[in-house]
């Protein structure tokens, strides 16, 4: 997100964060860019207010500001930056070939703060000039709203966003919208948020339908070339009929679940024409508009070998139960009570489960033409499960002829195919008579009814409700008297199971 065209009011805010929060001993601020001293180590103070609980218990904990796990190279064009507490720039780190956008002068990283002064790495900036002036050429007048924010102007925006009053804009809403500092590529220096002056005169620049504007649809189609991608698009089930760049109501705003953003379609980042043709080509490969489409998040986690597609988010006490964090709780408070986070090693992957999952009782209701089979099952902490997660009361829907590989979860969704993955665990039925469907084809995650579904709209690991757990799966189509097994499984193998005949 940018800091917008109102500097004074983010002048202002920074000069209240700093006051409230930022003070030393003696009650004075110190100078902006100065890192805090003591139990603050290398973050600035005037990004505290991150640090401290509100009234509601959001806070970052210190050990996800500053994890004790190297801190990525941010001069890597290629640099993996996002949501995830191991995936973090330092608060010191600045590039060092910052130039001003409009001179090619260089700029000190101090020197570079939105709306006043634009900068990007000079390769960026010279890419940057050259897409302007082939938009020029086709009519689109460039509007650069932000470019290159330090750690400090990041904990601004975001201390913007997350109190700014009058609205319904709250720290939570905020953390999907704007980066943690420390976690924007806009600290990366080659990412910009990029209108048209024709669309900036319509009034506020972050609203919907920029993307669907000649603007935006010219730079969706060409940025590439000139070496930006869109790391934030579309979601496909988020997708009007018929629209790549248009939301259907329902789901305006909506997080996508392969990014942890919602929708930016003013948001480029600069990674180099060849990785961009590179990065081009695995998306057009994966399939644009289906289930199977990737964004820049998954390709560079690809090329890095890592283990998931996707990371939950840093703890914050706002997605409590999907979230990730290094703070096991033993330096003091945490935003998320202890069970209720992803805890992650000193080298950024999760801690082992601290059992395996049992299953302690089964029973079946039958529903109209379709039957539920419900398992309880007892859940140790750090348990890691995967999609489908069930609906409010726990349960996952499978149509006639749906199976966990082509299943749709909501009114609008893709069908996808939710195949196991190494280390989740999951609750499966299969049918046990002749001709009846083996395989397990009917699973649901270790997920409370109530949770947030939206990670099913990518195929993850997720972290597992500890405890004892009731899910169930609502099969179309099965006749009394039928012989189904219930399991327990991890990965597409059988742990634990109890034979059932439906109603």
């Amino acid at each position: 997100m940018s800091i917008g065209a109102a500097s004074a009011l983010v002048a202002t805010f920074a000069t209240f964060v700093g006051v409230l929060y930022g003070g030393d001993a003696a009650g004075q601020t110190r100078p902006r860019g100065q890192m805090a001293r003591s139990d603050a180590g290398a973050i600035p103070a005037s990004c505290n207010a991150l640090r401290v609980p509100d009234d509601a218990g959001h806070f970052i904990a210190r050990e996800d500001f500053t994890p004790p796990v190297a801190v990525v190279d941010g001069d890597d064009l290629l640099a993996l930056v996002n949501r995830s507490p191991r995936w973090v720039l330092a608060p010191t780190y600045a590039p060092r070939d910052l130039v001003d956008v409009s001179t090619m002068r260089p700029a000190p990283a101090s020197s570079c703060t939105p709306p006043d002064r634009q900068c990007l790495r000079r390769e960026a900036a010279q890419a940057y000039q050259r897409m302007a002036a082939a938009m020029r050429r086709e009519g689109h007048e460039p509007k650069l709203d932000s470019a290159f924010r330090g750690f400090v102007t990041q904990c601004t925006v975001f201390a913007k966003w997350a109190w700014r009053r009058g609205t319904a804009m709250g720290f939570c809403p905020a953390t999907n919208a704007s980066a943690i500092p420390g976690h924007s590529q806009h600290q990366l220096g080659t990412a910009v948020d990029l209108f048209t002056l024709a669309w900036t005169r319509g009034g506020a620049h972050f609203r919907e339908g920029f993307g669907c504007s000649n603007g935006g649809r010219w730079l969706a189609q060409n940025s590439w070339r000139f070496g930006f991608v869109l790391p934030y698009p579309l979601h496909p089930d988020y997708r009007a009929q018929g629209s790549d760049c248009a939301a259907r109501p329902e789901h305006r705003g909506r997080v996508d679940p392969r990014t942890g953003y919602k929708h930016e379609p003013w948001h480029f980042r600069y990674i180099g024409p060849e990785n961009a043709e590179r990065f081009r080509r695995a998306w057009e490969a994966s399939g644009p508009g289906t289930a199977n489409e990737i964004t820049l998040e998954q390709w560079l986690r690809e090329r890095l070998g890592a283990r998931d597609a996707v990371e939950p988010p840093s703890c914050d006490g706002c997605a409590c139960g999907e979230c990730a964090t290094f703070n096991d709780g033993s330096a003091g408070s945490a935003p998320c009570p202890a069970g209720r986070s992803l805890l992650l090693d000193r080298s950024g992957h999760p801690t082992a489960a601290r059992g395996i999952p049992t299953l302690m009782a089964t029973r079946v209701v039958r529903d109209g033409s379709a039957v539920v089979i419900y398992a309880r099952v007892r859940v140790p902490a750090q348990t890691l499960t995967q999609p489908p997660i069930g609906d409010a009361q726990g349960i996952a829907r499978y149509g006639a002829g749906a199976t966990v590989h082509a299943l749709s979860t909501a009114e609008g969704a893709l069908a996808r195919d939710y195949r196991a993955l190494e280390g989740a665990w999951r609750v499966g039925v299969e049918g046990r008579d002749e001709r009846a469907q083996r395989g397990y084809p009917w699973r649901v995650a270790l997920v409370e009814g109530g949770r947030d579904t939206t990670a099913n709209g990518f195929n993850s690991r997720l972290l597992a409700t500890s405890g004892e757990v009731e899910v169930g799966v609502r099969v179309e189509g099965l006749r009394a008297g039928q012989r189904v097994r219930v399991a327990i499984l991890r990965g597409d193998e059988a742990v634990d199971s109890n034979d059932a005949r439906l109603p």
